[in-house]
């Protein structure tokens, strides 16, 4: 117990007040036996450890907020064909009434299953006030230490689209509280080119990794410099691309 709290300490800091950041919400429906579902297509199949479901987070009437939309059954499917002809559960809640999570997320063991595209279906909706609805605010699919199923691509049996609410928000990492983020400010910027006087000018910065290793995946975090008007996405280009290579002087570049 004193090792996880001393870990504690040096973790990034979480909201502690839940936030209305939408997510995927299905259309009404005017029965609570209507069948809804929404899954992800991973893009490549992985061995998957747990499918984490985070509730939505909206007060409605007189619903104060917290597991707004959480199916009152449902069951969890993965599969390696996008039309589930063939597939295997992961999770079924679909016998008894789900207690509404509130703000906590449901997390469910994978158990190494394989597969490509991960599927929720809701086979009871959650009552709003005069129809049915299904609701959440992110869905995370944990392959080893990464969530395989973010920012990858979303389709659904019916979904609203409108103001927080659409088929992208379910995997853009911004769940109910947020992202951790430390409260320290960096100590710089960033990086910064030198000013030109003209946009059509090429520009480039590279990294050393020190050693040859296997990427998954390469991040550009846009600046938000502290010491000008705040301006979200300073500098970022308006074309690059993206290169990785062996060598240096990157004459064995791949794109």
């Amino acid at each position: 117990r004193a090792s996880m709290e001393r870990a504690l300490t040096v973790l990034p800091h979480g909201s502690p007040v839940p936030r209305e950041v939408g997510g995927y919400r299905s259309e009404p429906a005017a029965s609570a036996k209507t069948e809804k579902w929404v899954q992800v297509d991973l893009g490549r199949e992985f061995p998957l450890d747990d499918i984490v479901l985070v509730p939505a987070y909206q007060p409605f009437g007189e619903h104060p907020g917290p597991g707004f939309g959480f199916p009152l059954h449902f069951k969890v499917e993965v599969s390696t064909d996008p039309e589930f002809a063939s597939a295997a559960v992961a999770g079924d809640f679909t016998h008894a009434p789900f207690q509404n999570p509130g703000l906590a997320p449901v997390v469910v063991d994978a158990r190494g299953l394989r597969a490509r595209y991960v599927r929720v279906t809701a086979t009871l909706l959650w009552p709003r006030i005069d129809d049915w609805v299904f609701a959440l605010s992110e869905l995370v699919v944990v392959s080893g230490n990464r969530n395989v199923a973010g920012n990858q691509k979303v389709t659904a049996s019916d979904s609203f689209e409108g103001g927080q609410w659409s088929k992208a928000a379910l995997v853009d990492g911004w769940g109910t509280f947020g992202k951790p983020t430390a409260s320290d400010d960096l100590p710089t910027n960033g990086y910064h080119s030198a000013i030109e006087s003209t946009p059509d000018v090429t520009k480039w910065v590279q990294v050393d990794l020190t050693r040859v290793v296997r990427l998954d995946r390469i991040r550009l975090i846009a600046a938000r410099p502290t010491d000008f008007p705040d301006t979200i996405g300073f500098g970022f280009p308006v074309r690059f691309r993206l290169e990785v290579a062996l060598k240096a002087d990157f004459s064995d570049r791949l794109i």
